[in-house]
């Protein structure tokens, strides 16, 4: 569930943004935030609806269906100004997801990860060993995040 902190966050971090992707759609409204701000927004879920692709359309935000891993071939190497993350919540799904989209994304690129909590133990659990690790790797940085609301949204950039 997106919070009031969750989208005070996302909406910080799409603004000015060429190229905004997102992993998981669900019911569209996460898409249409982060399309705001200018830019051109993709969102991508394994599930085929079309009346949500020609209802997100009217947003000018382009939705492909299918699996996020193999989506991300549609997309050069460092050509993404700002990822959502927010698919599949088991550990591995979530790695395979992040594998396949970290070298989309551009330098200082924003990227999101959404549902870090316990309550959803795959995502908390690849944050607290892999995204750890790349901290002390230097291949990113976590950037500080200050909302009036809850959020489990963790931010960080490609450096």
């Amino acid at each position: 569930m997106i919070t009031m902190g969750d989208w005070e966050i996302i909406h910080k971090f799409s603004r000015d943004k060429a190229v905004k992707v997102e992993i998981g759609t669900a019911n569209g409204l996460t898409s249409i935030l982060i399309s705001k701000g200018g830019g051109k927004t993709y969102t991508i879920d394994i599930r085929k609806d079309l009346a949500l692709k020609r209802y997100l359309e009217r947003y000018g935000i382009e939705a492909i269906s299918g699996d996020s891993v193999e989506s991300a071939e549609l997309f050069e190497d460092d050509s993404i100004d700002f990822l959502f993350i927010d698919g599949s919540h088991g550990y591995d799904d979530v790695k395979r997801d992040y594998a396949a989209w970290f070298p989309k994304v551009k330098r200082d690129c924003p990227i999101l990860m959404h549902d870090v909590d316990r309550v959803h133990g795959g995502v908390f659990a690849f944050y607290q060993n892999e995204i750890e690790k790349e901290k002390k790797e230097n291949r990113i940085k976590e950037l500080w995040q200050k909302s009036d609301y809850d959020t489990n949204t963790k931010v960080f950039v490609k450096i």
